[in-house]
């Protein structure tokens, strides 16, 4: 079994084996999200543009099954708080913030998310409250970033490594992605 799911990291460079099995435990977390109390986020970080991170990470939602909500990383309290409360009251399998521009924050919002089954918070717009399941698989990407403070016992990160040649124009010869989509029961 572990050969089948390290096959769908054949062409991934990582920085070192720990982070090759960051992304095993991610696909593995992904898979039984539902049934766990609380999980950690995963962060996967490169140096640079086309090292493969947002591909991994397409790789990683496809074992949470479903369609992720796809959302920028929220830079303020305030926008975690509205982003992420309206995020989980739709139920999806996955949140990826893909593309971060800042490193994982430790927002209060998300600081609860992660370490309790629900949370309870204001509405946006209306003057009540809601309390929704935190049973949803959290990762993110991006250049060069990591968890911060809070974050540093709440997010698994996973470091690609440096690709030397035409990282723009870079192509995978698999598509393990479409793999996964197609026989997730079988991973």
């Amino acid at each position: 079994a572990l050969s089948e799911l390290e096959d769908l990291l054949a062409e991934f460079s990582f920085e070192t084996p720990i982070d090759r099995a960051a992304a095993l435990s991610a696909m593995c977390t992904a898979t039984v999200r539902p049934s766990l109390p609380t999980a950690p986020a995963f962060l996967t970080s490169a140096p640079e543009s086309g090292s493969g991170k947002s591909y991994l990470n397409s790789v990683i939602v496809q074992f949470a099954g479903g369609e992720p909500a796809r959302a920028s990383f929220p830079l303020t309290a305030d926008e975690a708080t509205k982003s992420f409360l309206a995020h989980l009251m739709s139920s999806p399998p996955c949140i990826e913030y893909d593309d971060m521009v800042c490193n994982f924050k430790p927002h209060a919002i998300l600081n609860r998310g992660l370490t309790n089954d629900t949370i309870t918070d204001r509405i946006l717009s209306v003057s009540r409250t809601a309390t929704v399941s935190t049973r949803t698989f959290i990762i993110g990407s991006g250049i060069n970033v990591a968890p911060e403070r809070d974050m540093n016992r709440r997010v698994i990160s996973i470091k690609l490594a440096s690709v030397p040649t035409n990282r723009i124009g870079r192509r995978f010869n698999g598509d393990p992605a479409a793999l996964v989509r197609a026989s997730r029961m079988k991973y």
